[in-house]
């Protein structure tokens, strides 16, 4: 059996994204408790990860939190359309880098995939604290910036 590792934080939420997708396109839709038992009959090779590799972006999170506190369900789907446009940019970005990669696994002599990626300055400054003393200011830490590199590529020459 092959399995299938779909992204999201549960399986209520893939409901939820079902069920705009027939109410957009004006079609009856089935409710929860048989769309869970269809998910467990039909579709058990179906996974969920628990926890995401990546961390949720900043632009993700915030079109989230406006589209729950949105007033009128024309903000709210403006909102969930700007999420939905995110994350296509988001996955068109990933499916480029895939396919960089594996031209340089396939072809080393000819292609060379590098992935250059910063990390947040407020989460390496030091002394680092499980819980930071509210007497320490910003100015008594030091600001380290951290800049991580994949390099993907079968032959590396000096």
């Amino acid at each position: 059996m092959h399995v299938q590792h779909v992204l999201g934080n549960d399986q209520h939420e893939v409901y939820q994204e079902y069920k705009d997708d027939m109410l957009l396109q004006d079609v009856p839709y089935i409710h929860y408790r048989h769309f869970n038992r269809l998910w467990r009959l039909q579709f058990n090779n179906v996974i969920i990860p628990r926890k995401v590799r990546m961390g949720v972006s900043s632009v993700c999170a915030s079109l989230k939190s406006f589209a729950k506190g949105g007033k009128s369900d024309d903000e709210i789907q403006n909102y969930k359309n700007l999420l939905k446009d995110h994350c296509e940019s988001q996955a068109l970005e990933r499916s480029k880098a895939m396919r960089h990669n594996q031209k340089a696994h396939q072809s080393p002599e000819k292609y060379m995939c590098i992935i250059i990626d910063g990390m947040d300055q407020k989460k390496t400054c030091l002394p680092h604290f499980q819980r930071m003393p509210k007497d320490i200011g910003d100015e008594f830490l030091v600001q380290i910036h951290l800049v991580g590199c994949l390099l993907y590529s079968q032959e590396i020459e000096p």
